[in-house]
């Protein structure tokens, strides 16, 4: 909603927020709901806490295991 055509909506912004924050409550580990609160972070000018949730996904991505030897 937030980054989207619907940003201006009333709550938006809000609803985002506690919905990503509601992801990461339930898959704390989740890099996705972590670029995503990144990306949010971002549009909402709150650099350093996007840097900590893009750290700690890019984290998670390098322990991934793709099979590939």
């Amino acid at each position: 909603l937030f980054m989207t055509d619907l940003c201006m909506a009333e709550g938006a912004e809000m609803k985002c927020d506690e919905y990503v924050e509601a992801a990461l409550k339930i898959l704390p580990d989740d890099y996705e709901a972590l670029q995503t609160k990144a990306n949010m972070r971002i549009s909402q000018n709150r650099p350093d806490e996007a840097f900590e949730a893009l750290e700690k996904s890019l984290q998670l991505w390098s322990n991934l295991s793709f099979g590939i030897h």
